[in-house]
This record gives structure tokens, sequence and C-alpha cells, in this order.
């Protein structure tokens, strides 16, 4: 028998109650699943029991969501459980408040029951280091890595170049123009973004070195980083090539989204943090290649293996293929925190930044789909 799975559902509205509690029990085996209306009423019923999830409103009676999550990531009996946020709030302060707190997920109300039930599975199932019922993929990975049998891919010289030019604070208009004029394709791009309204241009640009002038040069490095981390992982295989392509707009999300924070605050280099955003999903788009020649000769592969494997190898592979690619080690510092880890108040600037701009490319679609200017530089770049 299968052990009981004990979930506390904290939501003072009758109705929601009554649907997150069917919800849950649909979903999850053999749970059991305690309500109360407030904060104050949960702490009472976890210093009772133990629970393997707590699911909590924002805006309650007596004790808020926000307050109730302070006070559980403070007690060492429950600092490390699993805790969803439901919430009306999608503000960036609200979401940034329960990040620095220790949220594990965030879902808006009202929720979509796909993506309540698919956010349960998650947080549900096995740690990342521990993956039980989907383990037969992840070792089949696993053992390619050990017998060095990952076909690491070599990013172009001119992305690592471009890299170069993003963390030189002296780096030259002739610098960057050096480096886009061996791929005219990418000249050709870089004119026309030039010449798009997202950079108001009045004036058309013809000459490379204009454009790069209008568009600044960290920005036109970046493009050029944009670009090779999209072409160098081409599966055939439809289902990976979809996600593969789906991650690569999740990382642009992030990128822009830290590159927007870092200047709000008066970063240093705003750019440098959007390069690092870039790079955010680049284990799993590593990962994916890999599970397409594993398919081949694999008939388990499901869905669900899949997103295991991801989350599960995800970081050891973006370390690695980073270090091949001899990224700063400050780089790889900020991709290989995992935001579930908590400790969020503890971790650098940067950290922050990357982690917080994450959280809004996985959970509001308007950074994903709804921002005009990303969806004309995309347009500009032939995406």
């Amino acid at each position: 028998m299968d052990k009981q799975t004990n979930v506390l559902i904290v939501e003072d509205e009758t109705r929601i109650q009554l649907a997150l509690k069917k919800i849950v029990g649909k979903t999850i085996n053999n749970s059991n699943v305690t309500v109360v209306a407030d904060g104050q009423a949960a702490l009472e019923s976890l210093a009772k029991g133990e629970y393997s999830l707590l699911i909590s409103d924002w805006n309650m009676p007596r004790m808020t969501g926000l307050e109730l999550l302070s006070k559980v990531r403070a007690n060492k009996k429950t600092e490390k459980l699993p805790f969803l946020m439901l919430s009306a709030r999608t503000d960036a302060v609200s979401v940034k408040s329960a990040l620095k707190l220790g949220v594990t997920d965030y879902i808006s109300k009202p929720f979509n029951q796909a993506k309540l039930v698919a956010k349960l599975v998650k947080l549900l199932s096995p740690a990342p280091n521990t993956p039980k019922e989907h383990s037969g993929l992840v070792d089949g990975v696993v053992a390619k890595l050990k017998k060095g049998d990952i076909n690491f891919p070599v990013l172009p010289e001119i992305a690592l170049k471009a890299v170069d030019v993003i963390n030189k604070k002296d780096s030259s208009l002739e610098d960057i123009s050096t480096l886009i004029k061996a791929d005219p394709g990418l000249t050709s791009k870089i004119i026309s973004l030039a010449n798009s309204s997202y950079y108001r241009a009045v004036k058309p640009i013809q000459e490379l070195k204009y454009a790069i002038g209008r568009i600044g040069l960290p920005d036109s490095a970046n493009l050029i980083l944009m670009q090779t981390t999209n072409g160098i992982f081409n599966t055939k295989d439809p289902l990976f090539k979809k996600m593969q392509h789906h991650l690569w707009e999740q990382s642009l999300a992030t990128a822009r989204s830290a590159h927007l924070i870092g200047k709000s605050i008066a970063h240093a280099q705003p750019e440098r943090l959007y390069t690092i955003g870039m790079l955010n999903n680049i284990g799993k788009m590593l990962l994916l290649q890999v599970l397409t020649e594993l398919a081949i000769d694999r008939d388990d592969i499901t869905r669900q293996s899949i997103d295991d494997t991801l989350d599960s190898l995800n970081l050891t592979f973006a370390v690695a293929l980073l270090k091949r690619w001899k990224f700063p080690v400050e780089f790889i510092a900020v991709i290989q925190y995992d935001h579930r880890q908590g400790g969020f108040e503890t971790l650098t600037l940067d950290t922050q930044i990357i982690s917080y701009a994450n959280l809004i490319a996985c959970h509001m679609d308007k950074f994903l789909h709804e921002v005009d200017e990303d969806a004309e530089v995309m347009g500009a770049l032939g995406k």
C-alpha cells in the first residue's frame, strides 16, 4: 500500500476549499487532506502533525499567507516543507516578497486546473537527486555521461568572443563589428533590428558599424549569444524540438526580465545579467539532445519521465557544459543555484536577480507571450 500523503490546505473561501480538496484527492494517490481557514489555524495543524505539502491562499483573516510562509520557514520542523502559494496578486513586488521568504512555487488565482495538477505532481515528486519512479531514464543518461558518451556541443568561437566583449568594459565598436562581419546572416539581422521601432529608428541604417552604434556594444554581443544558443541545439524529433524552442523562449524571457531588473536598480552590468539569463536553461536543452538519441532504442520514454530527467540532471549538465565552454566561474555559480533550495536572502545579488527573473518567466505568461518589445526583437531576428 502506498504511503499516505498528508496535504494541508489553507483557504478561507469555502468554494475554493472544496475545489482544491477535490483536485488534490484526484491527483495524489492515498492523500489525506486537512483544510483550515487561516494561517493561525494552519500553524496549529502543523504543530500536531506531519505534512508533505502546504497549499495556502495569500489574503486571509488573522494571518496572511505571507506571514504563514515566514513562520513556516522559521520553524526547523517545517523549514523545508513544500509551500505552494495561491494568490490573485501577480505584481512583481508580491511575487518577490514570497520568493524572498522561500516560497516553493506560486500560482495565480483564478487558477487553471491543469497547471495546478502539474505543480502538485512536481512538488510531490522525488527530490532531484533521488529519482524513483522514472529512474530508468535518468540512469540511462547518467550512464552515458559516465562513459563519456555525451556529445557536448561546441560553442562557436563568435559566441565565446561575444562573452568576452560583454565582460570587458574597454571593448570597442571595432571589436564587436569584426565579430559580426564574419557572419553575413547575423550582419543582416543586426542591421534589420537597428532599423526596427524597438530602437525608435527614424533614419534608415545600411552599415553594420552604425547599426551596432544604435543597438550598443553589449546588446549586440548578447544578440550573438542569443542566436548561437538557439542554433547549436537542433534535434529533428518534433516533441524534443518543440521543448527545446520553448526552453529557449523561456531563457529569453528570463534574460529580458533580469536585464530590466538590473537597469531598474542601477546594476553595474545589466547586460551581463542578460547573458546569464540566456544560459539559464542550457542544461535542459543539452539533456533534450541526449534524450533524442536515447529515444531511438527505448520505448519507455514518457513526458513525465522526460520532465523528471530534466529536473534531476539540469544543474549537472549545465555546469559541465559551461565549464567546457570556459565560461567565467561567477556565471556558473549563478546558473548552479536552484531556487527550490531556499535561502534566497543569503545569495549574491546576481543570483537573486536571475532567480527572481526565472520565476517571472516561468509563472507569468505575459513575460513569455505578451511583451511586445521582445516579440519585435525575435521577429527582427527571423524567429
